[in-house]
């Protein structure tokens, strides 16, 4: 093998492992597939959002307690793991509006402003997505969090509710700092004295899940083009066996001794940026991306 990239494949071949090559790849076509297996990557959904689908999944039974849960409400050890589930939802929470600004920005700046500006929306307007980004804050000023829940039988089913009248009382009482954000979020909330928990969570949830969707699908002709660039190298190497790859060679300085390195183009980057992007066009109420045998990948 030559020194440089080289675009080949790899193949099991009588017990061995043998690289099939095909041409050579310029740095600069490198340089552009490695920028599209990383930006696919990205944008999958587990990778923007699955964080918070994790911590919301893993809270909600603490929230809507059923079976031996049901009969635990008043143990330490439940209260310890409701405190540290809804500690984690509200970090990740919190956390899941700047990584997206962050990746939006280093992959395309013009998209910041209009994400940011969905976040302060709806931080300004919508009730639940603040009463939630608040209690992080309450949460770290006035801990514990969970000192102000309570669970009460409702339609048959046992539910955890927060005493809004309380913890506005207590922020407004001790944060004087911060106490105009606090004043804004009471009045959302308006009437209410306490609000059920999951319903507050899954309502939240729902708004970051519809802001990331926009998000994806503004990207989508970028992520296209990427998906375009490695199904070209897929066709490339379609007469031998195995996935398509970038590898080089280089000399470690000790002779017959070389140091490789590969990038390894996997199908499933693809997909898995396809499931991200028509699952943002599902929230968004769009039809699939169309993918025809023979004819290639279709964005409307």
């Amino acid at each position: 093998m030559t020194e440089g990239w080289m675009l080949g494949s790899f193949a099991v071949e009588n017990g061995e492992r043998v690289l099939h090559e095909i041409r050579p790849v310029p740095a600069s076509e490198y340089d552009a597939v490695q920028q599209a297996v990383a930006r696919l990557k990205q944008f999958s959904g587990h990778t923007l959002i699955g964080a918070l689908v994790n911590a919301r999944n893993d809270l909600i039974p603490y929230l809507q307690p059923t079976g031996s849960l049901r009969s635990q409400l008043t143990s330490a050890e439940f209260q310890a793991k409701l405190g540290a589930k809804l500690g984690h939802w509200l970090t990740t929470f919190t956390t899941f509006r700047r990584q997206l600004e962050t990746l939006i920005e280093s992959n395309r700046g013009v998209l910041l402003t209009e994400v940011h500006n969905n976040f302060a929306r709806s931080h300004r307007d919508h009730a639940e997505f603040r009463l939630t980004w608040e209690m992080r804050n309450f949460e770290q000023h006035f801990p514990p969090v969970t000192r102000l829940i309570r669970f009460a039988s409702e339609e048959g089913r046992v539910a955890a509710f927060v005493d809004l009248s309380r913890m506005f009382a207590e922020a407004l009482a001790g944060n004087a700092r911060h106490r105009s954000q606090w004043l804004a979020c009471q009045a959302l909330w308006a009437g209410h004295t306490d609000a059920e928990l999951a319903v507050v969570v899954h309502s939240a949830y729902l708004v970051c899940e519809t802001i990331n969707a926009a998000a994806v699908r503004d990207v989508e002709p970028r992520l296209m083009a990427d998906i375009t660039t490695l199904a070209k190298l897929f066709g490339e190497v379609a007469d031998h066996q195995g996935a398509p790859c970038i590898v080089r060679r280089s000399p470690t300085g000790v002779q017959g001794r070389w140091e490789w390195n590969v990038l390894q183009i996997d199908l499933l980057v693809i997909g898995e940026a396809m499931v991200a992007m028509n699952g943002a066009r599902k929230v968004l109420g769009e039809p699939e991306i169309e993918v025809q045998a023979g004819e290639g990948i279709e964005s409307n």
